[in-house]
């Protein structure tokens, strides 16, 4: 689909009556007129090129509130325009498809074979979506792929990834040019702490003065570990798109971390190591329990020895969960620190007070901590929502006069 081009000025009027229709739905000329200020001949002349380009369409009347005749009411097109939003890892692609309006129309993934296939795969992957939808391709406005790494945030591509070591650093290029359509690469991480802001514990757990937390940090526990940190409400990447990447420093730990056992004495080592997936399993060998159960601290047996050994080893993990917490809960000093994933959904509320409780042993971060509110798909949610962000962003293209 082309953007509706206007002029500079145009363009801004243009955006105005959009958000006018996407924050009340349905409105008459007069009332759109009424709430972007413009007169009702100029709204009116707004209102009628966006019908000429299909992003508006009558849909009947509303009654006046001046006791008058009804007056032609109006909406924006649902299908007049649509994004994606895409969570691409090493085994599966999950697609999220909305429309222009937000409107969530479709969500599935399907399995993907290697790194290599990349490319192909997304694109077989969004053309399947797109036959499911009966829609041709040139309504597809604008995809953001979430993975892990690093990604330039002006190229808008993947510039470093240890789990991905054979993705190219021109994947988004070359999805432009075969989709046709803007394609940028955003890092996991920092995805799923936009869904969060907007969706999740970030818009459900306000400050004390029941404003909202606009400075939020979310600590990524999984297979990797990672923070996202939102700043006055934007997503905050840095220079070079490294912000966020904690597991690169260093964490002084007792017991085993990945890579590193066979010993139950202190070392220094990363956070990577001592709570990723992996360390987290090493820990739980090192105790000799099974990793689930030391991660929900649900003892298998009630036996003395058992005990102990799971008291250990969960306050060591909730340990070095704080050593991760602690860094951008003193560097950035947020409103709030959100725990997410797999670990902290298995270890939920009694992890969580562990985690704090070691974190004031720390120092007196002021911080709140709480859980992700998201669940599994907080990545593709949020690679959705910036979909949608940019695909608005570039809706009303400025031409010259």
């Amino acid at each position: 689909m082309t953007a509706v081009t206007f002029d500079s000025s145009g363009a801004a009027l243009a955006r105005a009556v959009f958000n006018a229709l996407l924050d009340h739905a349905t409105l008459t000329r007069a009332a759109i007129a009424e709430l972007t200020g413009l007169s009702r001949v100029t709204a009116s002349g707004i209102v009628d090129q966006l019908i000429h380009r299909g992003f508006v369409t009558h849909v009947g009347a509303l009654a006046s509130n001046t006791g008058g005749p009804s007056a032609r009411a109006y909406a924006l097109s649902d299908d007049s325009a649509y994004v994606l939003g895409i969570a691409v890892d090493g085994y599966r692609i999950a697609i999220m498809t909305a429309s222009v309006t937000g409107h969530i129309v479709s969500r599935h993934e399907e399995p993907i074979d290697d790194d290599e296939a990349v490319s192909p795969a997304v694109e077989r992957a969004v053309t399947n979506e797109f036959s499911k939808l009966n829609a041709p391709l040139d309504k597809l406005k604008y995809i953001v792929i979430g993975a892990s790494g690093v990604i330039d945030p002006t190229a808008h591509e993947l510039a470093f990834a240890v789990n991905s070591p054979s993705w190219k650093s021109n994947l988004a290029a070359q999805l432009r040019r075969s989709l046709r359509c803007p394609v940028a690469f955003e890092n996991d991480v920092n995805l799923a702490a936009l869904a969060e802001s907007r969706f999740g514990a970030g818009a459900n757990v306000p400050n004390a003065d029941g404003s909202r937390a606009d400075d939020m940090v979310l600590v990524w526990l999984d297979e990797g570990i990672a923070c996202g940190v939102i700043l006055g409400g934007r997503l905050y990447r840095g220079a070079a798109g490294w912000a966020g990447e904690i597991a690169f420093l260093p964490a002084h730990v007792d017991g085993w971390a990945d890579f590193e056992r066979g010993t139950q004495s202190s070392r220094t080592t990363t956070l990577q190591r001592a709570i990723g997936s992996r360390g987290v399993v090493a820990l739980a060998q090192g105790h000799e329990l099974d990793p689930d159960v030391l991660i929900r601290h649900a003892a298998a047996t009630s036996s003395g020895e058992t005990h102990d050994a799971l008291e250990a080893g969960f306050t060591e993990l909730a340990r070095r969960i704080a050593l991760a917490v602690a860094g951008p809960a003193f560097v950035f000093d947020p409103d709030l620190v959100v725990l997410a994933g797999r670990t902290v959904r298995l270890g939920g509320e009694r992890l969580l007070e562990r985690v704090r409780q070691e974190l004031a042993a720390i120092g007196p971060a002021p911080a709140r901590i709480a859980l992700s509110e998201t669940g599994p798909d907080a990545i593709l949610t949020g690679s959705m929502l910036l979909a949608l962000v940019r695909a608005r962003d570039e809706l009303f293209e400025e031409q010259a006069a």
